[in-house]
C-alpha cells in the first residue's frame, strides 16, 4: 500500500504474457480393453491298459470352466486304439505307432480299443496351457489416472496429462472464418496431442485389485485460434473424469475373457500467448508506516459501594 501523500507517478515498462486467443474445449476418448488372463503350463502323462473292447475309456478330463490348449502325444504298445477328443475321433493308432497333435479347447480325452483287440496298452503325454482369469465374480469396475508406472496422479498436476502442440508453430495453416457480424478474419489451425495413462480397478469377491499394466490413452485434436507466428499455445487441464464399464460377453458362459469400455472426458483451457512489453503509468510503492497499538490491558478499579460502606 502506498501511504505517501506525495506520489511521483511515471511510466514503467513490464514484460508480461499477452493472451491472443482463449477457448475452452471438452474432448472425449473411448477405448476397448480385454482384461489379461494368466497362462499356466502343466503336463499330464500316464500309462493305460484297456480291456473294454469297443467301449471308450476316459484318460483325462478338464475341470469345469477350464478348457486348455496343448499338444497330445499317444504311443500304442499293444493292440489298436481310436483316440477321441471332445467326443470326436481324431486318429487311429496300431501297435508300435505314435502320433502327436496340437489341440485347442480340450475338454475330455478318451481312447477306444478297436473291436478285434482284446487288450490295448500304451501311454500318453498331454502338454497343456491353461488360461485362468485373475478375477472372481467381478462386481465393480473403475479407472484412475496414473503415470506410466501405474502410480496414481492428480490430473491437475503438471505433466499428469500431457497436452502439447504437434503442428509447426512457425508454419500453422491459415483459415478464413466468417464472424456472426459478417466480418472475415484469418485464424490458424493448431493440432494438439493429449496423452496419459490410466489403470483399471476391479472389485470382485476377493476385494479390490488393480490391473498390473497401465493403459495409455491419446488423442489428436484440431482447434482454431488466433495464433500468429511468435505465439505459443498453452494448454491447461481443468477437469478429468474416467469411467469403466464391463461389457457383457456374447461368448459361452464359461469364457474367462472380460471386455471393458473406457470413457475419458477432459476439459482444457487453450490459449495462444506471447511475451510482450507494455507501458504503465504508475509509481513505485513503499511499505506503510507501522500503526502502533497497545496490547496490554489496563486494570479497571471497580466503583465503591458508598451507600452501604464508608
Amino acid at each position: 500500500m502506498c501511504m505517501d501523500t506525495k506520489i511521483i507517478r511515471h511510466k514503467q515498462c513490464i514484460r508480461v504474457d499477452k493472451v491472443y486467443d482463449w477457448i475452452t474445449q471438452q474432448i472425449k476418448i473411448e477405448k476397448n480393453e480385454i482384461l489379461k488372463v494368466k497362462t499356466v503350463q502343466d503336463e499330464v502323462c500316464a500309462n493305460f491298459c484297456i480291456h473294454n473292447k469297443g467301449k471308450t475309456s476316459v484318460l483325462w478330463q478338464a475341470e469345469e470352466k477350464i478348457h486348455p490348449s496343448g499338444t497330445l502325444t499317444v504311443c500304442i504298445d499293444k493292440g489298436s486304439i481310436d483316440v477321441i477328443v471332445n467326443g470326436i475321433q481324431i486318429f487311429t493308432l496300431s501297435e508300435g505307432e505314435s502320433r502327436s497333435i496340437t489341440l485347442s479347447n480340450i475338454k475330455v480325452l478318451e481312447v477306444r480299443c478297436v473291436e478285434d483287440c482284446e487288450l490295448c496298452a500304451g501311454r500318453f503325454v498331454l502338454s497343456l496351457n491353461y488360461q485362468i482369469s485373475q478375477f472372481n465374480n467381478i462386481k465393480e469396475v473403475s479407472c484412475i489416472l496414473t503415470d506410466e508406472y501405474g502410480n496414481p496422479v492428480n490430473p491437475y498436476d503438471d505433466g499428469a496429462i500431457i497436452c502439447e502442440e504437434i503442428s509447426d508453430p512457425n508454419n500453422r495453416e491459415n483459415i478464413n472464418i466468417t464472424l456472426p457480424d459478417g466480418d472475415i478474419v484469418t485464424l490458424q489451425i493448431v493440432e494438439l496431442l493429449i496423452r496419459g495413462f490410466i489403470v483399471i480397478e476391479i472389485v470382485d469377491d476377493n476385494g479390490k485389485k488393480q490391473c498390473p499394466c497401465p493403459i495409455p490413452f491419446n488423442s489428436i485434436e484440431q482447434v482454431v485460434l488466433c495464433a500468429p507466428i511468435g505465439t505459443k499455445v498453452d494448454c491447461e487441464i481443468t477437469d478429468f473424469t474416467c469411467r469403466a464399464i464391463l461389457v457383457p460377453t456374447k461368448a459361452k458362459e464359461d469364457t474367462i475373457c472380460h471386455e471393458v469400455i473406457i470413457s475419458i472426458s477432459i476439459c482444457e483451457n487453450i490459449q495462444s500467448i506471447a511475451k510482450v512489453k507494455i507501458e504503465l503509468d504508475g509509481a513505485i510503492c513503499k511499505q506503510r508506516e507501522e500503526i502502533k497499538t497497545k496490547l496490554c490491558r489496563i486494570n479497571q478499579i471497580p466503583d465503591s459501594c458508598s451507600t452501604v460502606f464508608k
